[in-house]
């Protein structure tokens, strides 16, 4: 029997290579859609097969999905100091991607969207809404399946990085008054795409997901000290610590001409009091259990930061 042959876009990101890792592992066929072939060929060498094309064109989305039979879209933008990109990158390269999947016969996407949708307060959440929107234009022939992640963290991760270098340490700095998060580590990801390559669905499905629970910042602050093993400190700041902060990083970063650490849009998001969901409808329609809880998925982390020498 002939292997599905699965495209995933976002193929050199953190969420991407433990996806392909995980896929591979499983004996499947995986294609990588990627825009720079030597770094993509720095991770895999010639383990996996590269597409180049930026999804921002058309004719290149179009020619790199030709023989396609699940495309597992990844690849988006998170943050930048022009807000007009997250929507160029994150609403057209989906609405590309979506119509070239129709031409080339492509008979399912999976779409890693994020939680921020169901409450778009920042550039970014809503241009993954829009891109959600024009992707379930396209669902004529098309099974769509939609994952609204909580918090993604694990090895590759950059943005949760800064966190654990900060509990190395000795501090981990959170906002005065108490929030609550939902989490979800970057492998139990990859296990409900797993999962949903497999499943057929006439209909559009959206999924949340996370590890099913919830989290203050304070317990998840000490967690984090805990996970590399050090008798730290959580400091609270107030409130608006995080616009100050992302204001000056936007500052240096257009002087010195570097990718901003933190953004003004991004910590619309940050700020939240509540950022939480649940996994309960894809377990429901997949059998879905996550395997990892923020306990034990923070210390594997950890570990894999230091043996990479990230900590």
């Amino acid at each position: 029997m002939e292997k599905v042959k699965i495209l995933i876009t976002g193929a050199t990101g953190f969420v991407g290579r433990n996806v392909i890792d995980r896929l591979s592992k499983e004996d499947r066929e995986c294609i990588a859609l990627v825009r720079n072939r030597e770094k993509a060929e720095e991770i895999w060498g010639k383990n996996v097969e590269l597409r180049i094309a930026d999804l921002r064109d058309r004719e290149k989305v179009y020619s790199a999905l030709k023989g396609i039979d699940v495309v597992i879209h990844i690849a988006g933008l998170i943050k930048t100091n022009e807000n007009s990109e997250f929507y160029t990158s994150n609403v057209t390269g989906t609405e590309n991607l979506a119509r070239a999947s129709q031409l080339c016969g492509v008979k399912k996407i999976i779409y890693v969207s994020s939680l921020s949708v169901e409450n778009p307060v920042s550039h970014y959440g809503r241009s993954k809404l829009l891109a959600e929107k024009k992707l379930l234009q396209h669902k004529d022939g098309l099974q769509i399946s939609i994952i609204r992640p909580a918090v993604i963290y694990g090895p590759y991760d950059r943005e949760m990085y800064f966190y654990f270098k900060m509990a190395k340490k000795g501090t981990v700095p959170i906002l005065r008054r108490e929030r609550y998060i939902s989490l979800v580590y970057v492998k139990d990801v990859a296990k409900a795409i797993s999962l949903l390559i497999d499943r057929n669905s006439p209909e559009p499905e959206i999924f949340q997901l996370s590890d099913n629970h919830i989290y203050t910042w304070g317990y998840a602050a000490r967690v984090l000290l805990d996970s590399v093993n050090v008798k730290g400190k959580v400091i609270r700041f107030p409130e608006f610590s995080p616009y100050v902060l992302a204001y000056c990083s936007r500052v240096f970063s257009k002087i010195f001409k570097y990718e901003p650490v933190l953004t003004v849009d991004k910590m619309r998001d940050f700020v939240q009091k509540k950022w939480v969901c649940n996994s309960f409808r894809l377990f429901l329609k997949t059998g879905f259990v996550p395997s990892y809880t923020i306990e034990k998925g923070f210390k594997e982390t950890a570990r894999w930061y230091m043996e990479n020498d990230w900590l």
